[in-house]
């Protein structure tokens, strides 16, 4: 089990000193850089997520970041409901690791919900 599930990068300082003040800072926090780690636990492979939450321009910083890990990654990915619904999502990306884990029998799930990914 991964020992950090949430990363945020911030151009400004932050004081998060209890659980109050971490709870107000993600829900008006705009402009950082938001990573979320997914979950292996060896049956299913969650997805990570990066990403900005803007109402205006995403810092210059955080676009190249985004970008650098983009680079590597894979693209192309089926999304599968629990009723077998399927769709085709072309720039879905996912890193070679987890293309690994689904050729070895590891579902692939989305963040939330119970829907699953089909890696080509």
């Amino acid at each position: 089990m991964a020992r950090y599930k949430f990363i945020v990068l911030s151009r400004h300082n932050i004081e998060i000193g209890a659980c109050e003040q971490y709870n107000q800072f993600i829900s008006e926090s705009r402009g950082n850089l938001f990573i979320t780690i997914g979950e292996d636990n060896g049956t299913e492979l969650f997805e990570s997520a990066m990403g900005v939450i803007s109402d205006d321009v995403i810092d210059k910083l955080w676009i190249k970041i985004i970008n650098q890990f983009k680079g590597p990654l894979l693209k192309g990915a089926f999304v599968t409901s629990p009723n077998g619904l399927s769709q085709y999502y072309p720039n879905h990306r996912y890193s070679q690791g987890a293309k690994q884990a689904y050729d070895n029998a590891v579902i692939i799930r989305a963040r939330a919900g119970w829907n699953h990914f089909e890696l080509r």
